[in-house]
């Protein structure tokens, strides 16, 4: 009996989908090696959805708006292109010393070859190609220079002729000069008939005039333009050509003729105004009255 308590069947054996899906062995080929049958899978779940983003999209790419790249470094010169050192200077030429200077009879001693040999002691040879050392540099062009022209000396300016002395001031008449007190002790004998004619005539007028106020005010008038004339003729100031029609003017008066001396003093007016204007006036007013006394 087969294994087992005693009185029970061995159970069958377990339901095996592989055992009945594998084929059967290939008789004959024990060393060929059949594929087994892939094993089935249950259906896959679907994939669960994506997830939400809550991040902001990125901003657009704008060229434009990028600074363009700094430019590359230029490249270092290599070492055997860079500039060489200045050249040092020639030294300077030292004649020889007086101890090696060629001795007297040809014998130059240990050191000695002549100076023309090129030895010790001798100058360096001059350079002659152009432009080398110790040759002095090409003269420059030099344009002609022009003749000179003589110009013509320009006249001298005449000597700046020197300024006339201050006229001296011309002094004023006093203040308050009336007829009354007008000094004429010093007037000229010539004159002396044109201060008493207007004396005259001025004292007629006064009297004329008596009490009347606008009379009495030209005869005040009269009398202080007309002694600064007799003030003008004491200290010589008055001018020949009017004292010359003055005298015809007296003349007239001392002969009675009004009219004639009137004519005058209307000429005085037009050729010597600017010396008599000061008293024509007076002299015209004085007339007018004169002729209304007859």
């Amino acid at each position: 009996r087969a294994g087992g308590p005693a009185g029970r069947a061995p159970p069958p054996p377990a339901f095996s989908p592989a055992a009945v899906a594998a084929p059967p062995p290939a008789y004959g080929h024990p060393n060929v090696m059949v594929p087994s049958a892939p094993p089935q899978h249950a259906a896959a779940a679907p994939p669960p959805p994506p997830p939400t983003s809550t991040v902001a999209a990125a901003p657009s790419f704008d060229p434009s708006a990028s600074t363009p790249p700094p430019p590359p470094p230029a490249p270092a010169a290599p070492a055997s292109y860079a500039a060489s050192p200045p050249a040092a200077a020639p030294p300077a030429y030292n004649p020889a010393p007086a101890q090696y200077a060629p001795a007297p009879g040809g014998d130059y001693g240990a050191y000695g070859t002549s100076p023309a040999a090129g030895g010790y002691g001798a100058p360096p040879p001059a350079v002659h190609s152009a432009g080398g050392y110790g040759t002095p540099p090409p003269a420059q062009f030099q344009p002609a220079m022009q003749p000179s022209v003589m110009q013509p000396g320009a006249p001298a300016a005449p000597a700046a002729a020197p300024a006339p002395p201050p006229a001296p001031a011309v002094p004023k008449p006093p203040a308050n000069l009336t007829m009354d007190t007008v000094d004429t002790k010093d007037v000229k004998p010539a004159h002396q008939g044109i201060v008493k004619s207007i004396t005259v005539l001025f004292r007629q007028c006064e009297a004329a005039a008596g009490s009347h106020p606008a009379r009495k005010k030209e005869v005040d008038d009269a009398s202080k333009r007309v002694s600064v004339l007799l003030w003008k003729l004491n200290r010589g100031d008055v001018s020949e050509s009017v004292c010359g029609k003055l005298l015809q003017m007296c003349a007239a008066l001392d002969a009675g003729d009004v009219a004639g001396a009137t004519q005058v003093q209307v000429a005085m007016t037009t050729s010597d105004w600017d010396e008599a204007s000061g008293f024509l006036t007076a002299l015209k007013r004085l007339l007018k009255t004169k002729a209304t006394l007859g």
